[in-house]
């Protein structure tokens, strides 16, 4: 009786041990956490900008759109904003860019920003973290370089991004 008690409590272990390892193994197999940002995503953008003006001017900045991740590190997006850099109401400008993500579910965005003639606007970079079981993207602006002047501004601006299909989804275990 002992035998078999002690060879029951072998496979147990033994099963346990590989319903957790097995799941492991299939994220790595995935590209994970890279592919938890696959698919098309909404997302808002509030803050201000402080531009290098004597004194110091700070502008509101806003904007919602839309972005498409591939798997490869690549991302395209739309969006209308609304900033007093621009000196319009709203602008529907391009975005292209390339992203890199981290085992921690952080990671960083770098992007540029055109206009329908394809003017380059501008260039910045985003440190960002997936949340919600990989359904949303909280971001911050981490620098923002204006163009065609190339200058340096202070960005205090912060990104939300919801997944627009969870069919998308590429679930974390």
């Amino acid at each position: 009786m002992k035998h078999n008690l002690l060879g029951t409590g072998c496979f147990v272990v033994l099963l346990l041990g590989v319903a957790v390892i097995a799941p492991t193994q299939a994220r790595h197999d995935r590209n994970w956490p890279i592919d938890c940002l696959q698919g098309e995503w909404g997302y808002t953008e509030t803050g201000i900008v402080v531009l290098p003006t004597s004194p110091p001017t700070v502008v509101n900045a806003v904007a919602v759109g839309k972005y498409a991740f591939d798997a490869s590190g690549n991302f395209t997006g739309t969006q209308h904003s609304n900033t007093s850099i621009s000196g319009k109401d709203s602008v529907l400008d391009t975005k292209i860019g390339t992203y890199t993500m981290n085992s921690d579910f952080t990671g960083q965005l770098i992007l540029d920003v055109y206009d329908p003639s394809n003017v380059h606007l501008r260039h910045s970079v985003w440190d960002i973290v997936v949340v919600d079981n990989g359904n949303e993207i909280r971001g911050i602006m981490e620098s923002m370089v204006m163009y065609p002047s190339g200058a340096s501004v202070s960005p205090v601006i912060t990104m939300t991004a919801t997944r627009l299909n969870t069919s998308d989804k590429h679930e974390r275990r």
